[in-house]
């Protein structure tokens, strides 16, 4: 069923698992899994870390071997998955993915995640998908975040927590390498998007503060907004700002 590796302290269990991946001394699946995350990673830069025994960084090596233009389905399946475990195991309804990388609830912040895939040819043969959870620290309110032990109104058991989550990613990681995307659709995805189908406020660099609806991710991994007064819109990732 795979590999795990906890590490008392590190600075990023992404790097880590690339420096294994590098040095050929893992295969996948393997999870590394911290409470105590110094210099985590987050999309384009930003940065991660965890309050020392009370929140969760785990890093997955995974094998997808898929087609380089299947990542951004992959990518989004890996939030379908872990929107999906929190929702089913925590009994939380309200959980969502806010495009493209980060896990709410109700409009709090719960945690983020980054995948790092590593391509051969036009094959995805590695990725890395990593994820921060804010498992009993308090939220932090001017980051409008919050933690699962505020949400469920009690501590979690971290280790019990950790190993849950590590037992059902290896189920899901054989399951996909049986059989990729067998049960994929991308009403999946929006089962659980943030916002989807729903007017909002966004600003970027060229139109400033504007109210848009969220139509759809595109096959590229873009969000598509509609916006009355710019027409269709498509974003990458760090290209647009929410406003709630």
């Amino acid at each position: 069923m795979g590999n795990a590796i906890y590490l008392p302290r590190v600075d990023s269990t992404n790097n880590y698992a690339a420096n294994l991946l590098a040095g050929r001394l893992a295969q996948a699946p393997t999870a590394i899994m911290t409470f105590d995350q110094r210099a985590g990673k987050g999309q384009r830069g930003n940065s991660w870390t965890t309050q020392a025994g009370k929140d969760l960084a785990i890093s997955f090596i995974c094998a997808p071997q898929i087609p380089i233009k299947q990542a951004p389905q992959w990518n989004m399946l890996l939030a379908v998955w872990i929107a999906e475990h929190l929702a089913n195991t925590l009994n939380l309804d309200a959980i969502k993915v806010k495009w493209p990388n980060d896990i709410y609830f109700q409009q709090k912040k719960v945690g983020g995640i980054l995948v790092e895939n590593q391509f051969s040819g036009k094959q995805v043969v590695h990725s890395i998908f990593g994820l921060g959870l804010n498992v009993n620290s308090p939220g932090i309110l001017e980051f409008n975040s919050t933690s699962l032990a505020e949400i469920t109104q009690k501590p979690l058991d971290l280790f019990a927590f950790a190993n849950a989550l590590q037992g059902s990613f290896m189920k899901f990681h054989a399951d996909f390498t049986r059989h990729p995307f067998q049960h994929w659709h991308i009403n999946r995805y929006y089962q659980y998007l943030l916002g989807y189908q729903e007017n909002h406020t966004f600003s970027d660099n060229k139109r400033g503060r504007f109210k848009a609806r969220v139509l759809e991710v595109d096959e590229h991994g873009r969000l598509v907004l509609l916006a009355a007064q710019h027409g269709k819109l498509r974003y990458d990732v760090k290209e647009l700002q929410w406003h709630f």
